[in-house]
């Protein structure tokens, strides 16, 4: 599925240490008030959503969709200065698609590879391997939802057009990532959006709608 690459996969070595080193400068207390307008202005936008939304007769599944969206879009703006343009917006499909599926894939009795991991030598065309195809389209959402953004972003960037954000700054002969080749840079850089996608929002999100659900 792709996943092997992922920082909260790949397990301590130089490269976790390098997204450690990404994300201490941009998310610690002395950066992140460059961010607080974009906040302030998305958390207006939700407020607006919810006095519509409050007037159905049964809004809370609404309200959880608004939420996730705010924090979707105040993510996608922070990292890759890209605002959503709702919620069909193909970049925010994919990144939602990409972590429920992995979500799925994780559970470990959802497939018997996960089990018997020697499995993943079966030949494609053998029955019951349906779980190959599975994984590779789940793995083709992925790299779409990864490519989608960062691709938008380098092109604003090489434009001039670009808004400030995370990708787009680091695309700009940023330090921390002086050292690495082209393609190693990139492909570095599309992990940290999914990174900053999944753990800005979709952990967020779920313990917000768990802490509503018992309240």
């Amino acid at each position: 599925m792709g996943w092997s690459t992922n920082a909260g996969m790949i397990g301590y070595n130089d490269i976790w240490r390098h997204y450690r080193r990404l994300f201490n400068n941009w998310f610690n207390a002395r950066t992140v008030p460059q961010f607080h307008e974009i906040q302030q202005n998305q958390a207006r936008s939700l407020l607006r959503r919810l006095l519509t939304v409050s007037k159905e007769e049964y809004p809370f599944p609404q309200v959880r969709h608004e939420f996730f969206f705010t924090l979707a879009s105040t993510m996608f703006q922070v990292g890759y200065g890209y605002r959503l343009k709702g919620l069909n917006d193909p970049f925010f499909e994919n990144a939602r698609q990409t972590i429920h599926n992995f979500t799925e894939a994780a559970m470990f009795t959802n497939f018997f590879v996960n089990i018997f991991p020697m499995m993943i030598h079966i030949p494609d065309w053998l029955p019951g391997t349906g779980w190959k195809r599975t994984g590779k389209e789940w793995r083709r959402i992925k790299e779409k939802a990864m490519d989608g953004p960062f691709e938008w972003t380098k092109a604003q960037v090489a434009a001039g057009t670009a808004e400030y954000s995370i990708v787009g700054a680091l695309l700009q002969e940023h330090k921390l990532v002086s050292h690495l080749s082209e393609e190693e840079r990139d492909n570095r850089l599309k992990e940290l959006g999914l990174i900053m996608y999944s753990g800005g929002v979709d952990t967020v999100a779920k313990t917000s709608s768990r802490r509503w659900t018992h309240s």
